[in-house]
């Protein structure tokens, strides 16, 4: 009977060790196969309560085809991975249409797939359709290259399975830029999902335990933006997947705060709304002549702005602006003759009598337009136009600035072709142009302007402003009627 009952136990006993061994085989085999794979093969598990594909293209429907259009910034950048383009996609489509993104998008959000819903998700969920159901609509916010990089470079810095729960991310323990010398804004979703959209539904909901500032939310959805000009318009998307985690790091600019990036301290720190400010309002509307130029982008329309405050208020601009300009953007190699042209500028500036505006003109619009899309192709400088088949400035009877480089703001060009520095700049040719200096008769002033910004092949941008007067307009229009 004893005999028996040891036979028993050590059946029992080789039973357990051979179930355990099985198990324990199992489970090194699906670990040895994860390990082997990548993050493209892994298929994350769907629950059955959890948004599908089907249903997401449902809801994507029930926008415009204009919406989808505007909502699609991100569609032909080459920096953006699938899942980045799908963050600032479904973003765009919750800031241009925040009712219908409520009905359809957050109102069948459950939870992420994989991750269980947190004990604030209801709650936080509710509150976000609430307020997406009377929010006005914003512009959509259009991919910059500088906060893609911004965004790559903690994504590099931060260690492989790491959980970012607090928001900011300290990057002072990295070779990262800060929040304060990039002057942006930054959310961040932690998971391994396989779609942007449940990134962007993430940091909308913001149901973490840490969130209760709503700082994700308030970030996407401008909701501590009292000024247009602190309008979000600019996006960076990092979203990175490393086995079974990741995230996705979204970085932001306004127009404002990507201005003082570039401007850094080249303005002393100085923000550039404030420097206006000093301007009356009647100055700011009179200088603004391109304001309703649509073949002009932005940047091109503030070359006629700041170029005319320039003009109608020399003394005043001398003082706000250029005094207080230390060097290019960017640039911390200031050239030597910089600090005498900068001066002769000012002293010039504060006795100089105001001139009229520049106004935009179609002619010479084309004239910078051929010539700055040539030049940029080609990586070419100068104002020799020879084989570009664009109008010269003899045929053409107009006066040339150029200015290279990629400008964070056109005040920068404006600046630097007032200063005008260099040993080719001796005679200071940019500033006698666009202050008409030397000019004594009201028919030589120049009042007309054409000014194009294209891509350089090797300065990045090329700004080109051509320049009549009414007497080269007159001769102009007599040689080609």
């Amino acid at each position: 009977m004893e005999k028996k009952l040891l036979y028993l136990n050590i059946q029992i006993w080789n039973f357990a060790v051979i179930t355990v061994l099985a198990i324990s085989l199992a489970s090194c085999a699906t670990t040895l196969d994860f390990d082997q794979g990548t993050e493209e093969n892994y298929t994350m598990p769907r629950e059955k309560d959890v948004m599908t594909q089907e249903d997401i293209k449902t809801f994507e429907a029930q926008f415009s085809s204009n919406e989808r259009l505007k909502a699609n910034t991100a569609a032909d950048n080459q920096l953006y991975n699938d899942i980045e383009k799908e963050v600032v996609y479904f973003l765009n489509l919750a800031r241009l249409n925040p009712k219908l993104f409520s009905h359809t998008f957050v109102s069948h959000y459950t939870h992420r797939p994989g991750y269980p819903p947190s004990n604030t998700f209801a709650e936080r969920k509710q509150s976000l359709m609430n307020y997406l159901s009377t929010m006005e609509p914003l512009p959509p916010l259009v991919p910059n290259d500088t906060l893609w990089h911004f965004a790559t470079d903690l994504s590099i810095a931060i260690p492989y399975e790491s959980k970012i729960d607090n928001l900011p991310f300290d990057r002072s323990n990295s070779d990262c830029i800060s929040l304060e010398e990039g002057k942006f804004s930054e959310s961040i979703s932690n998971g391994f999902v396989d779609n942007g959209l449940w990134y962007v539904l993430d940091m909308l909901v913001d149901a973490t335990d840490n969130s209760t500032n709503l700082k994700n939310r308030r970030n996407l959805l401008d909701m501590d933006v009292n000024n247009h000009q602190d309008t979000r318009r600019h996006i960076g998307v990092r979203a990175y997947n490393h086995r079974n985690y990741g995230y996705a790091i979204v970085d932001f600019w306004s127009d404002r705060q990507r201005y003082l990036y570039w401007l850094g301290d080249a303005l002393s720190g100085y923000d550039i709304e404030v420097l206006e400010s000093q301007f009356n309002e009647d100055l700011l509307q009179k200088a603004n002549t391109a304001a309703n130029a649509d073949y002009l982008t932005k940047d091109e329309k503030e070359l006629y702005y700041y170029l005319n405050l320039a003009r109608l208020a020399p003394q005043l601009f001398g003082k706000v602006f250029i005094s207080n300009y230390k060097h290019l953007p960017g640039h911390n190699t200031i050239p030597e003759d910089f600090a005498e042209r900068k001066q002769s500028l000012i002293d010039y500036l504060a006795t100089m009598a105001p001139l009229p505006v520049l106004v935009p003109n179609d002619t010479l619009f084309e004239f910078a337009d051929c010539f700055a899309t040539a030049q940029g192709e080609r990586g070419d400088m100068g104002h020799e136009r020879g084989d570009t088949g664009c109008m010269s400035y003899r045929d053409g009877m107009f006066a040339e600035c150029i200015c290279y480089g990629r400008p964070g703001c056109s005040l920068w060009s404006i600046m630097d072709l007032l200063i005008d520095t260099g040993t080719d700049n001796a005679s200071l040719g940019h500033r006698r142009i666009m202050l008409n200096i030397g000019e004594t008769s009201p028919e030589g002033y120049y009042k007309y302007m054409g000014v194009a910004i294209r891509p350089h092949t090797i300065f990045k941008k090329i700004s080109v402003l051509d320049f009549w007067s009414d007497n080269y307009k007159t001769v102009y229009l007599r040689k080609h009627p």
